[in-house]
């Protein structure tokens, strides 16, 4: 199993207007994974829609492919 580190302590918002803090971005196993703090994958209708604020460890490029992965899978 690979995974890599995008974004952690991540607040969102999702399709559903929920809104979300502490949220991790990774990348498992070729999947992008948005995760909240108690485990919840953020997917399908509770998509993320935006990021309001957060820790991004890797260069924009890489932010950048990985959200435009993120988009397609959901």
């Amino acid at each position: 199993m690979t995974e890599q580190l995008i974004g952690i302590g991540l607040k969102v918002t999702c399709a559903d207007h929920g809104i979300h803090e502490g949220v991790m971005m990774k990348i498992v196993d070729g999947v992008v994974i948005c995760e909240t703090l108690s485990g919840e994958q953020l997917k399908g209708d509770c998509c993320v829609v935006a990021f309001d604020g957060g820790t991004f460890v890797v260069p924009p490029f890489v932010f950048a492919k990985a959200l435009a992965q993120y988009r397609g899978q959901v």
